[in-house]
């Protein structure tokens, strides 16, 4: 993991771990056009689901200042109705 990216829940200054996507594994955007990021303990909170089968997924990020990779938090409602995304139905 990347110490470049931090968790974007308010006050919270941890590592992120999670980052926003949806049902194919394509990043979400907040209302400023970022994508969201979170640490283990907010990443899924908000109505934000986990695929059982994405454990190991790692998704690769980068910016600028580095790379980072982290595993997904599915935005609310994208996961299907047995909770896995796309690449597990």
């Amino acid at each position: 993991m990347s110490h470049l990216f931090k968790c974007v829940h308010s006050g919270c200054d941890e590592p992120a771990k999670y980052i926003v996507v949806d049902y194919h594994h394509n990043f979400t955007y907040d209302a400023d056009g970022d994508v969201e990021v979170y640490c283990q303990r907010h990443a899924f909170e908000d109505g934000r689901g986990e695929c059982s089968c994405c454990f190991d997924y790692f998704i690769k990020v980068s910016v600028e200042d580095g790379d980072g990779k982290f595993l997904p938090s599915f935005a609310k409602g994208q996961l299907d109705e047995e909770g896995y995304c796309a690449e597990h139905p």
